[in-house]
């Protein structure tokens, strides 16, 4: 699976990006990176995993994803989100949260 990095200084904040659009068919199509080719995202969950990692604290590990649905009604595809949107997986020295 392709991975992404960001690398942040101290106080320093950054948004993920996902380039995303719709085309004539209602289809969402996605790409992580800026400049590549935009690709359908497919009916069904995708997952996501973030690992948050700095040089003096404990890296955590984050689970989450999201849910292409299709509306028949409107014929377009829409997101839904995973409720809570990030759960813990691990976080260093400790175990992983159910």
């Amino acid at each position: 699976m392709p991975a992404s990095n960001i690398n942040l200084e101290p106080n320093e904040d950054q948004k993920i990006i996902l380039s995303m659009q719709r085309n004539r068919d209602g289809a969402i199509l996605a790409s992580p990176d800026a400049g590549k080719q935009l690709q359908r995202l497919h009916l069904g969950h995708w997952g996501m995993f973030v690992t948050v990692e700095s040089d003096n604290t404990p890296s955590l590990k984050l689970k989450g994803g999201i849910t292409v649905i299709r509306s028949q009604q409107e014929q377009r595809d829409y997101l839904v989100f995973d409720d809570p949107a990030f759960t813990v997986v691990e976080e260093e020295g400790l175990s992983p949260s159910a």
